[in-house]
């Protein structure tokens, strides 16, 4: 078993579930996988107060348009059935 780690970059974030999206990571069944993602509005630093401000996005989401909550994957799990 294998144990993996998804940052957070253009390749693996999304915003929206989609069946069109490809695999971030292909895994075996039983193996590990640490995610590491953005906040809701797509941050990677933390506010510094609590007034709403606009922070700089260090990415975009994948597809554009998709801009949901910040995602990473999806996954594709080798021999998985529905």
């Amino acid at each position: 078993m294998a144990t993996y780690i998804i940052e957070p970059n253009s390749h693996t974030l999304h915003g929206a579930f989609s069946i069109n999206l490809a695999p971030a990571l292909t895994i075996d069944s039983g193996d590990t996988v640490h995610y590491r993602t953005l906040d809701s509005g797509w941050g990677l630093e933390a506010r510094t107060s609590t007034i709403s401000e606009e922070r700089p996005k260090q990415f975009q989401p994948r597809p554009p348009g998709h801009t949901g909550h910040a995602m990473c994957g999806p996954l594709y799990i080798r021999g998985a059935q529905p």
